[in-house]
């Protein structure tokens, strides 16, 4: 066939990241049989650190539900500047790179459709406790995909700096592109890519210590969906220059030989799933010191 290809949708590319999200969430360990690797929690929500007082309840925190309100719009926000507000790619670089999958291609608006499902999961739970309806479902979503969404949004604002922002190609193809033609393009992309960092860190910071040492797995846990991610993400991107022609950042276009995409593909995800370690050990220690302050 001959012609300008036609455009997969967004929305069945927007349902694939969105029953991708969902399955890993139904692949948490089960509530019943032996391959439980942390006990499910009781509908009556009771903690670890109150064991031996069963019946005292989790304090619901009308605080964390608005840092979790507040993240879920900003991050909504920035979602929305990203799909619908910035231009497409109009660089030289990139011109053409969102024919097939749209802005999906990018990392970014995945990133970021995924840690506003996060929030958006925490904010329900937050309102659930707030209102006295407890769901062992929404708590364990809420504090097991913690580390998932620290190396998600540590990795999305760490990247797009080190790797983007700092990108001749970039300032002058886009942003200053952009710039001259009245558009505020630096201000949409500090709105998208900055926030992130800043609210999962404020999200490890508020959790429940009891309910982070009940549900938040062992390290080795998270392999397997940050691995799957990305082979995902590797094999789109790949799939979309075979029919572009084009690569979403400009720095993938600056490398001459096959094993240098390949050793940075790996190098990227490799550092996400380090972002979400890190977030991991900060959870921890986090919840180490709120279970020391109470023993005072």
């Amino acid at each position: 066939m001959t012609g300008q290809r036609r455009p997969i949708a967004s929305r069945p590319t927007s349902l694939l990241l969105s029953l991708a999200f969902l399955a890993s969430a139904a692949a948490l360990p089960s509530p019943k049989g032996p391959q439980s690797v942390i006990p499910w929690p009781k509908m009556t929500v009771q903690t670890r650190d109150i064991a031996a007082s069963p019946a005292k309840p989790i304090t619901a925190s009308p605080l964390r539900a608005a840092l979790h309100l507040g993240g879920f719009g900003l991050l909504a926000y920035g979602l929305w500047l990203q799909v619908l507000v910035a231009p497409a790619p109009q660089a030289g670089w990139s011109k053409g790179v969102d024919k097939v999958f749209g802005k999906w291609i990018f990392l970014t608006t995945q990133s970021l459709f995924m840690l506003t499902g996060y929030f958006l999961v925490n904010v329900a739970h937050e309102s659930s406790l707030l209102l006295g309806l407890r769901s062992a479902r929404l708590q364990r979503l809420a504090y097991w995909l913690s580390p998932v969404a620290g190396g998600f949004g540590i990795f999305l604002t760490m990247m797009f700096y080190l790797m983007v922002w700092s990108s001749k190609a970039f300032q002058l193809n886009s942003v200053q592109f952009w710039h001259d033609r009245g558009l505020p393009f630096a201000y949409w992309q500090h709105m998208i890519h900055a926030p992130s960092v800043l609210l999962v860190t404020a999200d490890a910071l508020s959790k429940h210590s009891g309910l982070v040492r009940l549900h938040v797995d062992k390290i080795g846990a998270y392999i397997p969906l940050f691995a799957v991610y990305g082979t995902f993400y590797t094999v789109m991107i790949r799939y979309n220059f075979s029919r572009t022609e084009r690569w979403p950042y400009p720095f993938l276009g600056q490398f001459t030989e096959e094993w240098q995409h390949w050793a940075f593909y790996v190098f990227s995800f490799s550092s996400m799933f380090a972002c979400g370690a890190g977030h991991r050990l900060v959870l921890l220690a986090r919840a180490a010191l709120g279970e020391r302050a109470k023993t005072l």
